[in-house]
This record gives structure tokens, sequence and C-alpha cells, in this order.
């Protein structure tokens, strides 16, 4: 049993997270931002941030435990795995972890604020924590998937005012 191990036989590892947030302005209620980030079906109309699949009969994100299927490239690497929605209040946050083989998630706070809603998304992810890993993910990585997060939200800006998408 793992609590009468000798602290030897513990392999202990070091965790390390990147987090990225993006943040956008958007002239329309929290209601109609949320309806459109719950609506999966309609993802392949404005997302290219990734691909989701949603699963068989289950077109929306109503609740927590409900997912897609998702996958994204970056640097010629493709990711893949299931995102799960793991909070959610209605129509304020979404939050959600991305079961693969690496740890990450994210969420989605819907801010109203004067005519419209300020939405900040965040996400997060583990990064390897030698010192090559650290240093590929500073210049290679964080930038591209800023640039992607920056591309969904103004894209998710542009479908909720029903503008032509950027």
């Amino acid at each position: 049993m793992f609590w009468n191990r000798k602290d030897d036989d513990v392999e202990i590892r070091r965790l390390e997270i990147r987090e990225g947030h993006v943040t956008a302005f958007i002239e329309a209620p929290p209601e109609a931002v949320w309806d459109c980030l719950t609506d999966i079906s309609s993802y392949g109309e404005w997302v290219r941030f990734f691909k989701a699949t949603p699963a068989p009969g289950h077109d929306r994100l109503e609740k927590a435990g409900d997912f897609f299927h998702y996958e994204t490239t970056v640097l010629g690497v493709k990711f893949s795995g299931r995102m799960v929605s793991v909070e959610r209040v209605a129509p304020q946050r979404s939050a959600f972890m991305l079961v693969a083989p690496y740890r990450s998630g994210g969420e989605y706070l819907l801010e109203p604020l004067g005519s419209g809603t300020r939405v900040h998304y965040t996400i997060w992810g583990e990064i390897p924590s030698s010192y090559l890993g650290k240093a590929v993910d500073r210049l290679l990585v964080a930038r591209r998937v800023r640039e992607g997060m920056q591309d969904h939200v103004d894209r998710l800006k542009a479908r909720v005012e029903g503008n032509p998408l950027p």
C-alpha cells in the first residue's frame, strides 16, 4: 500500500502547467454567447481552433458530464481526445477538462458589461518539466496556441454578433 512506502520508494514528479488567457467584448447578452457555446452541432461553422464531433445524440452541452470528441493540430502534431464539461453555471461559467494523454482544461467566463458580454477564455495544460520542454513551449507552442485562442474568441464574437467570420 502507498502509505507504507519509504520516501525513496515514492517517485515524485514535478508538475508544470502552462496557462493561456484571451478576452473579447461581444455586443450581445451573456445568454446569446452561452447559447452559441452550448450548441456543439454549430461548432463546424465557426470553430477553427479544434474540430468537434458530438457524442451520439448529444448536440449540446447542457450539464456537467456532457462531452464531445475533439481533434486539433499544433505545429504539425495532432492531439485528440474528449472534452468533458465539468461545471456549467448558465450563463456565466463553463469549465471543461480534456481527457487525453496529457492533462489540460479550461473555461469560458461570461461577464455582463453594459450592452454586451466580456468573454474570458482560459486554457491550461501540462508541459514537460525538462528544460528542453520549457524552451520548446516558450519558443514555439505558446505563441501558436495563444494565436489560436484569440482567433477562436474573434470568431465566437463574429458568430454571435452575426458578422462575417474573420
